[in-house]
């Protein structure tokens, strides 16, 4: 992906910085790398992060820290100097760029998946009169203030600084082959409200600040993760140990087993699995296998066990013990506090037996079950960085030896192994089994490919002819062919060869434009197969343009809309869709003169937008959509907080919407480019020769009721070339005298606009 270019205004110096020497290293073989790993270059060399980092004054630089990146979990330990950040250390305030790049190995790894788990502010400690406080090894005493995510709910909570992690960018911002990583950037897309993953950046000091980040270089690798996913306790990241006995007199011990999924533990000395790459809080499951003597079972009355997870979010938790516990009131009746018709459970269930020797309990996360992490819908939250899973088996046996050890566990398991034990009717007292469905992969991430069948099969002609849509040639169409094409539209990085063109030509009518994009992204969200080259004469689709006459052409319209709680929001269209810009409506490309529908859907707000990093990392796009959590049904939108029609491409910038002349400045802004795909682009018309009236407003397909005349129509915003219909605007005029119920509007399927248009294709 590409986004805005970022080092405009940047000292000289800044940009000459030096990177860390490194001797290189052996080549090898990209598919034998490791946990741990260093990833190489294509001449063996190891790929290199590198501080890119200025501070709110940019009194504070860093251009040089450098670090080798492993393939798993890395820091890179920011140290700000004087200088331009060739000088001596200095603590700094604030940030203007904060961002880490790895330079020249976008090509050779362009699915590489990268993603933020902690940020880490260091101060160094100072005594009561002022001299730096120090170990005995003379290095200083520090204070580390880790960066955690805002509260939502509770924003009165916050620290003075907050991050959210899921909105920090990763890409090749200037088309040169480097991956960044971009947690800020003034000059950038980061500095905008709404993607600005900080809150109070310009409030945080630090004398360093250790950024830990996980680098994957190919992210199909554990694509079946949330699936099935089996961890082994034999591996490397499990460990099991028996405790000392708690006191002289009993010679009884526990015996602890720990899985490592992610982050490091200072109590122990052991590598995780390391799956900082994926959402941990997606786990709403895990079977545990468990080994158990049946020789000590048999001889004792008595052995108990408990599981539980650990993590940053919530430090220790138990989620199962040996038997099921239900709650009871003072007349020894089953409690119901939720409502659900069943028994509240103390404990969650007892071991199921598998074969001799194996046992299996699934714990599956619901709400009410587990304290702290109530709130979660998994057993882990997001921003996790440190995350294991517990047993402990305590006993009373002098021998110490265990009755039950850990022997794997399955995240998120399908139904073949899934071990549930009853649920109690509290009506009448009979028992139901219990059931767990496993979350699928694609619904949690999109850097993988689409799976069947929401991806349509590449089922086109390949013998000696070109597969449309499958822009760089690997045989495939995904993300990245989109993502091409649309560098290509948009004047980032242009396709170079004639297979590539050919390709990216969607349409067949030799040009490469926003409708060609618009049909390969379609085809990989699922939505409408290509279809094979014509062996005749290209010829167009019906919704291309046939008019000599017509300049310019095609216009994206597209419906931007937000409810008045901000949710089920879209701001852009696909035409001018880019890394802090993302398109989620169901637009129309006006070809000419006609009636042209645009709308929302939930299935078109929440599929990820492919030039959006943020969304291949969430694997959805965050459109405030909720969920009734009983049932899963949508919670309808209500009302409107903005409510509009926007048309790509149209206006020149000299004419406001009411008629008057716009200033001279505001004229001068516009620029040659494309305007079907650069909103400064100067477009054909003024807006005033142009006949556009809306016809029809359903929602969930209902017609509804409005006075058109009370709509605005013209060149509103006239910064841009957009010609917008203001249908309801809380901060445009028709916020005074709407034209439509806008307090009322509900829907949960769609939401749409229809118009006409004349006056395109007039001299």
């Amino acid at each position: 992906m590409r986004f805005k270019k970022f080092f405009a205004g940047m000292t000289a110096a800044a940009l000459a910085a030096s990177m860390m020497v490194v001797l290189p290293v052996s080549a090898a073989d990209a598919a034998d790398l490791k946990m741990g790993d260093t990833l190489l270059k294509e001449d063996g060399s190891p790929v290199i992060a590198k501080a890119a980092f200025a501070s709110g004054d940019w009194g504070a630089q860093d251009w040089s820290s450098s670090i080798e990146v492993k393939r798993g979990t890395n820091t890179l330990r920011i140290t700000p100097k004087d200088n331009e950040g060739n000088g001596v250390e200095v603590k700094g305030k604030g940030a203007s760029v904060f961002c880490i790049d790895m330079e020249g190995i976008y090509e050779q790894y362009p699915n590489m998946n990268i993603s933020v788990s902690k940020v880490t502010l260091v101060t160094k400690k100072y005594k009561d009169d002022g001299t730096l406080d120090t170990k005995e090894d003379g290095t200083p005493k520090v204070k580390n203030t880790v960066l955690k995510a805002p509260n939502l709910e509770k924003p009165e909570k916050d620290a003075a600084t907050t991050l959210d992690y899921a909105k920090i960018v990763t890409g090749d911002p200037e088309g040169k082959g480097n991956w960044r990583i971009e947690l800020y950037n003034s000059f950038g897309s980061t500095k905008e409200d709404g993607v600005n993953p900080f809150k109070g950046i310009e409030n945080m000091e630090y004398d360093y600040i250790d950024v830990t980040f996980s680098v994957w270089d190919d992210t199909t690798l554990e694509k079946n993760v949330y699936s099935d996913f089996v961890i082994d306790a034999s591996a490397e990241y499990f460990d099991g140990y028996y405790e000392a006995p708690a006191s002289e007199d009993s010679k009884a011990r526990a015996y602890r087993n720990f899985i490592y999924l992610c982050g490091e533990f200072e109590d122990v000395n052991k590598p995780s699995k390391d799956l900082n790459c994926w959402d941990l809080s997606t786990v709403t499951g895990v079977t545990f296998f468990i080994k158990g003597n049946e020789e000590l079972l048999a001889k004792r009355d008595w052995s108990g066990f408990g599981i539980g997870f650990s993590c940053d979010s919530a430090n220790w938790y138990q989620v199962e013990s040996t038997n099921m516990t239900y709650q009871l009131d003072d007349a020894g009746n089953y409690t119901d506090a939720d409502g659900d018709g069943y028994a509240d459970l103390i404990k969650p269930g007892s071991l199921v037996k598998v074969k001799d020797g194996l046992y299996a309990i699934t714990v599956v996360k619901q709400p009410g079950d587990y304290g702290a992490n109530d709130t979660l819908p998994g057993f882990f939250a997001d921003t996790d960085t440190n995350a294991r899973i517990w047993l402990n088996d305590w006993n009373n046996d002098e021998s110490g030896e265990a009755v039950f050890q850990l022997d794997h566990v399955v995240l998120n398991p399908s139904p073949e192994n899934v071990y549930l034990q009853d649920k109690i009717k509290v009506a009448d007292g009979t028992h139901e089994k219990q059931t767990y469905t496993a979350p699928k992969w694609d619904d949690f991430n999109t850097a993988a490919e689409p799976s069947e069948p929401s991806e349509p099969s590449d089922d086109q002609p390949t013998d000696g002819e070109t597969l449309i849509g499958d822009v760089n040639g690997d045989g495939k169409i995904n993300v990245t062919d989109v993502s091409k094409a649309a560098a290509h539209v948009k004047g980032v990085k242009a396709l170079t060869t004639d297979k590539q063109k050919e390709a990216a030509d969607a349409n067949f009518d030799t040009k490469i434009n926003v409708t060609d994009v618009s049909k390969i992204a379609a085809h990989v969200k699922g939505i409408k197969k290509l279809d094979a080259k014509p062996a005749d004469e290209p010829q167009d689709p019906d919704n291309d343009p046939t008019s000599a006459e017509v300049e310019n052409l095609p216009y994206d319209a597209f419906l931007m809309f937000t409810n008045s709680s901000w949710g089920w929001g879209n701001w852009n269209g696909h035409s001018t869709s880019a890394a802090d810009k993302g398109a989620y409506g169901v637009d129309a490309i006006l070809n000419g003169d006609g009636e042209y529908t645009v709308s929302i859907t939930p299935e078109s707000l929440e599929t990820p937008d492919p030039a959006v990093e943020a969304d291949a990392e969430l694997g959805i796009h965050d459109a405030g959509i909720y969920r009734d959590e009983a049932t899963g049904e949508i919670i309808p939108s209500e009302g409107a907080t903005v409510f509009c029609v926007d048309i790509t491409g149209i206006c020149d910038g000299t004419m406001t919407w009411d008629g008057e002349a716009t200033k001279k400045g505001t004229q001068k802004k516009f620029t040659d480019a494309d305007p079907t795909t650069d909103i400064m682009g100067k477009g054909r018309y003024t807006g005033q020769e142009l006949t556009v009236k809306v016809t029809s407003i359903k929602a969930d397909g209902v017609e509804l009721d409005f006075d058109e005349s009370k709509f605005v129509y013209g060149n509103i915003e006239d910064n841009n070339n957009r010609y917008r219909i203001e249908i309801y605007n809380e901060y445009g005029s028709t916020k005074d005298d709407p034209g439509i119920d806008f307090a009322n509007l509900k829907f949960s399927k769609e939401l749409s606009v229809t118009f006409t248009i004349e006056g395109l294709t007039k001299g």
